[in-house]
């Protein structure tokens, strides 16, 4: 099945209910998403052009590009600008920035550090500030704040719809290699204590997880642990013993 071009895309912005938490959810699930789909791929399959249109991570990298500008519409809608700044419709960034030439885990970890700072600024909108509105230079519509952002989640899942059909196309071509070795992966091991504001604690020793990069702050692996497992209602995490361990990764 073909996928729309974005640009052809229809867009109604007139649903009236309350559906702006959901759309954060959508948000912050964006980085699991990618790092579930793109970790331990190889460099050919990540960086395979077809037509010499984007490769996965130029997909990826475009949605870096963007983030940026998400925030700043954002600040446009809450300063009563009557209209949103525009996007670079020719996507010159993405382009110019030499994506392919970066690693995927330089790629995965900054789309999360910046998702992260939108995703922080959204939660603590008030209700007047997420039913306020701005004209899109494009669409030449208004879209409030929960529209803006059901319209970046929308832009999310087709970058990641692209990135499935690259992946589809190069396993077809590539089908030895598709996935990395194992050779050199890393996890770490740690002991963990969590607290939640409802009571009760977790305790773990010698856990382990996945890891992508050379190093993980215990700060980052706090938070990729309350990812892993799910959980709700922390109220505050220890994480002590930790070690970077040689160990092939058991998720793929």
């Amino acid at each position: 099945m073909k996928l729309e071009n974005w640009f052809d895309r229809k867009f109604n912005f007139e649903n009236p209910q309350c559906i702006f938490p959901a759309i954060i959810e959508r948000l912050e699930g964006t980085s699991a998403r990618l790092e579930e789909k793109l970790n331990n791929r190889t460099d050919r399959i990540l960086k395979y052009k077809p037509n010499n249109t984007w490769s996965i991570q130029e997909n990826l990298g475009h949605l870096i590009d963007l983030e940026l500008l998400w925030q700043e519409r954002l600040d446009d809608i809450l300063n009563h600008k009557p209209e949103m700044r525009p996007a670079d419709l020719r996507n010159q960034a993405t382009h110019l920035a030499n994506h392919n030439q970066r690693t995927i885990e330089t790629l995965l970890s900054e789309f999360r550090a910046l998702r992260k700072q939108t995703v922080s600024r959204l939660v603590l909108l008030r209700d007047d500030e997420v039913l306020k509105s701005a004209l899109h230079p494009r669409l030449k519509t208004p879209m409030r704040t929960t529209d803006l952002f059901w319209f970046v989640a929308e832009h999310d899942d087709h970058h990641l719809a692209c990135m499935t059909k690259l992946l589809q196309e190069a396993h077809q071509l590539f089908s030895a290699d598709t996935f990395s070795t194992p050779k050199n992966q890393k996890r770490v091991k740690f002991d963990f204590e969590i607290s939640f504001s409802n009571s009760g604690s977790l305790i773990g020793h010698d856990f382990r997880l996945d890891l992508h990069q050379e190093d993980i702050s215990e700060d980052a692996l706090a938070s990729h642990l309350i990812h892993e497992l799910r959980l709700l209602m922390v109220q505050n995490i220890t994480i002590s013993n930790k070690e970077i361990i040689n160990e092939a990764h058991k998720r793929i």
